[in-house]
């Protein structure tokens, strides 16, 4: 006989649950993001081996202000948590194993030299422009920016050092990530260090460390007081 089917909403909570004691906390954030969202749309009594592919895309097609590779991510998590599901013994096989990814865009928005000194103007706040100043500078992603630490710092030689546990890609690579500064960039880094000696060092006006959504709130208001001037899909 065919074992009993676990609820969705219990299995996307597990799969929270174990994402969040094995994956890093970045990664845990943006996927409880998704799997909220998603949850929210099913019925709580929805077995996990009754969820179709439509369930997924009709939630994904109404979020319109997603783009390419929001999209991309939010399925390859439902996704992902399914599969988990089948290597962890709940399910049988994933429901959603033939439901296609959708293509991602890679970002190509340059800015010229006079839309960047007008966003470092408009920038309302050193907190801000600091952020601001680290992303351009060193040309990482901002998740790396807000979550640096002194401890990471390598004054002597210039370099953000995140260890392979704490990095993207440390799990496959076991190697460190390392993240070489420029003059202007060490400058607002040594600075931060001894403003924040623990915890993250770039933090916002009042304080505190940067999140992702408020990241991007930052820059819609940066965009919509720079209508027609920077453009639209401008963001960290």
């Amino acid at each position: 006989m065919p074992k009993a089917c676990i609820s969705a909403v219990v299995l996307l909570a597990e799969f929270a649950e174990w994402s969040l004691h094995n994956n890093r906390v970045t990664t845990y954030e943006w996927r409880c993001g998704y799997l909220t969202g998603f949850v929210a749309t099913l019925s709580a009594d929805l077995l996990a081996c009754d969820v179709k592919p439509f369930h997924v895309t009709r939630w994904v097609d109404r979020q319109t202000t997603w783009g390419a590779n929001s999209r991309r991510r939010a399925i390859a998590t439902i996704k992902r948590a399914f599969q988990w599901g089948v290597d962890q013994g709940h399910l049988e096989h994933s429901p959603l194993q033939r439901l296609k990814m959708p293509a991602g865009k890679r970002g190509e928005t340059v800015i010229t030299e006079e839309q960047r000194q007008l966003i470092f103007q408009e920038a309302s706040d050193t907190a801000f422009r600091d952020l601001i100043v680290l992303v351009q500078e060193t040309g990482v992603r901002p998740q790396e920016v807000r979550s640096v630490e002194a401890r990471h710092v390598d004054v002597k030689n210039e370099m953000w050092v995140f260890p392979s546990s704490e990095q993207k890609t440390g799990d496959k690579t076991g190697k460190p990530r390392i993240v070489f500064l420029t003059p202007t960039a060490l400058e607002v880094t040594r600075r931060l260090m001894q403003q924040n000696p623990a915890g993250p060092i770039c933090r916002n006006a009042r304080g505190r460390p940067w999140t992702r959504s408020l990241i991007r709130l930052r820059f819609a208001r940066l965009r919509n007081r720079l209508k027609g001037k920077l453009p639209p899909d401008l963001c960290a």
